[in-house]
């Protein structure tokens, strides 16, 4: 039997966290990250504050040698990343994980 410690099913995997940056968000890269993932964020670059929010959760997961990008994303519903896939796609190339907060 494998503990815990050595079982990481999150080990390598892309994930995109898309919503305002806050508290949550940064909240979520961290255990992602910390548990292996590369992680990225989708924000509305139109508000500065929030870009500059998002850059600093990021500058988090680089801290911990992890490569993340801030993608530049207008989704206030499912139906707009269905809509921004291919831009999705073109900025982290794969996705495994996806979490809309």
């Amino acid at each position: 039997m494998q503990d815990f410690e050595t079982l990481n099913k999150l080990n390598d995997k892309i994930c995109l966290i898309v919503g305002q940056p806050d508290d949550l968000m940064r909240a979520m890269m961290l255990i992602l990250a910390s548990n292996g993932c590369e992680v990225n964020l989708g924000i509305d670059y139109s508000n500065e504050k929030e870009v500059f929010l998002a850059n600093s959760i990021l500058n988090e997961s680089w801290t911990m040698g992890k490569k993340g990008k801030i993608i530049n994303i207008h989704a206030k519903e499912q139906k707009s990343i269905k809509q921004n896939s291919n831009l999705i796609l073109n900025e982290i190339n794969s996705l495994d994980i996806l979490i809309m907060i």
